[in-house]
């Protein structure tokens, strides 16, 4: 995590013992000091839970009726958590560079070299898939449109050709809009964030109302969750920190009950729950997020090392894990193995490949990619501290 740190302090972040006016949006150096190691710690966390959306299908494949089958639907909530870091970390790397020349530029510069690079390589080896591989994917070659759609993560009325890009079209929206803020005076995010509210109700109900593709994705009440997680920057850089073991233990017990409903009625698994699905998760991710920053901010208080460890490798885990328990599927399927034992053997096995295997492939793959990027100088993307990407 001395990474983190050395991103934060060459972006501005760490503030020292100083404060500045601003009222609720000015900063305290309530996080001085700290690597946002528990904001990583719960990228770790959302991407496994989202391996958790994939696990149960394939365990169904192989075993029927197997251990974990049926609770997919509380792994899709990770995706809720990845929004809301999202836009807490875009509040909190850009917090000095609001109005300033040049802050809109170099932070869309930042991100699109953060995301695409790893993105487009996956994608690649997707469409490589599908083209000499089909039966392993079970699906047809994409369209031509479909892939350049994809690779640029352009909304669709389907989904890209690797399905957890529909979050990355998201993220790459949020990111769009946030810069358009940057171009103001920080004192001036409140307005900003009240105008994007109405403006996602407006366009939800052109979208609604005229079924047309682009008010109906930009209006998604999943935006919602990502000024939620700006709000929570706001308070943590005013130094609002009000119990935040209260706020993480309720955002906890929250998302537990709700994956225990999701999973035995199969609810929030699908983007047709996008009100229902926000209005009741994202105050619960909303909470988990604020706590555990908090107590960061406020007592240094971090998550398990090796959770915050994994937080760095979270964007490989989370596109290319379907891959990683696809292989372990062909080894099962090779050798038939069968029984409660095979099925546990198989739902264990399928998190410790993924966490290995991500490991792995960001050390080989993500980070070769971002070291050579690192030249750019401002624009230049950081290794650690980025959005989430967000199933």
């Amino acid at each position: 995590m001395r990474g983190d740190h050395a991103a934060l302090r060459a972006r501005g972040v760490a503030d020292g013992a100083g404060t500045e006016p601003g009222g609720f949006w000015g900063s305290s150096g309530s996080v001085s000091g700290h690597k946002l190691g528990n904001v990583q710690a719960l990228r770790a966390v959302a991407a496994l839970m989202v391996v958790g959306d994939h696990v149960p299908r394939e365990e169904h494949k192989l075993f029927g009726h197997g251990l974990v089958s049926g609770v997919g639907a509380a792994g899709a909530l990770g995706v809720d958590m990845f929004f809301v870091i999202s836009g807490f970390i875009m509040a909190t790397t850009t917090w000095k560079t609001f109005g300033k020349p040049g802050a809109p530029r170099d932070f869309l510069l930042r991100r699109i070299l953060r995301i695409y690079p790893l993105w487009c390589v996956v994608v690649v080896f997707t469409v490589a898939v599908n083209h000499f591989w089909p039966a392993a994917l079970h699906v047809d070659d994409p369209s031509l449109g479909h892939i350049a759609a994809s690779f640029l993560l352009l909304p669709q009325r389907m989904m890209p050709v690797l399905g957890v890009g529909w979050s990355l079209e998201f993220e790459m929206f949020f990111y769009l809009v946030f810069a358009l803020a940057l171009f103001f005076s920080r004192d001036r995010l409140p307005l900003a964030l009240g105008v994007w509210v109405l403006a996602t109700l407006a366009l939800q109900w052109i979208g609604a109302t005229t079924d047309w593709l682009l008010p109906s994705f930009a209006g998604n009440p999943l935006c919602f969750e990502f000024m939620a997680g700006v709000v929570v920057a706001g308070l943590i850089r005013a130094g609002r920190i009000w119990k935040p073991e209260l706020f993480l233990g309720i955002g906890i017990l929250g998302v537990v009950a709700l994956a225990i409903y999701a999973s035995r009625y199969d609810g929030f698994g699908t983007l047709a729950l996008t009100w229902f699905r926000t209005a009741a998760v994202g105050p619960f991710m909303v909470a988990i997020v604020y706590g555990a920053v908090g107590l960061e901010a406020r007592d240094g208080r971090l998550a398990p090392r090796a959770l915050t460890a994994l937080g760095d490798a979270s964007y490989s885990l989370y596109l290319w894990h379907g891959y990683l328990i696809g292989a372990l599927v062909v080894v099962f399927r090779h050798f038939h193995p069968a029984g409660t034992w095979a099925d546990l053997a198989f739902i264990v096995g399928s998190y410790a490949v993924v966490v290995a295997g991500s490991v792995v492939l960001y050390r080989l793959v993500e980070r070769p990619l971002l070291q050579a990027l690192q030249g750019l100088g401002r624009a230049a993307p950081e290794h650690t501290i980025i959005a989430p990407s967000p199933p």
